[in-house]
């Protein structure tokens, strides 16, 4: 696979994304869409599915919600 595009080439990427705090505990769950040319990387999209949920977290990590 080219990871650079040939001049001319325009290639999409979707990363489907769910960040983590501490030890693996999801904090949500995003997909993020790039459109890669010669001229450049650009972010096209950025959808959040799904924010942080309270009840998934143990006591000791309630505080890094906001």
């Amino acid at each position: 696979m080219n990871t650079l595009p040939l001049p001319g080439q325009i290639k999409l990427i979707t990363l489907h994304v769910r960040p983590t705090v501490g030890p693996h505990i999801p904090v949500g769950e995003d997909v993020f869409t790039y459109r890669i040319s010669p001229a450049g990387v650009e972010l096209k999209n950025l959808e959040h599915l799904k924010g942080p949920n309270k009840k998934d977290f143990p006591p000791n990590y309630q505080d890094l919600l906001k």
